[in-house]
C-alpha cells in the first residue's frame, strides 16, 4: 500500500492525496483491498492523520 500511496504522490503530486475521489479510482485500478482503501480515505477526510497515528501506537504497546 506504501508504494501505491507512493507512486500516486509521484504521479499527481502530494495535494492529490486531498482528492479523494482520484485517490479511490487509482487505488481500485491497483485492487487494492476495499477495507484499508476506506481506511485511508477516512483519514484524509478528517484531517487528523497525527492522532489516529497516535491512537494505533498506544494499541501496539499495550
Amino acid at each position: 500500500m506504501v508504494g501505491l500511496l507512493k507512486n500516486y504522490i509521484e504521479q499527481f503530486g502530494k495535494d492529490a492525496l486531498f482528492d479523494t475521489d482520484k485517490l479511490i479510482e487509482f487505488l481500485t485500478d491497483k485492487e487494492v483491498n476495499k477495507k484499508e482503501l476506506y481506511q485511508i480515505v477516512l483519514i484524509l477526510k478528517c484531517g487528523n492523520i497525527s492522532d489516529f497515528v497516535e491512537r494505533n501506537d498506544k494499541k501496539l504497546q499495550a
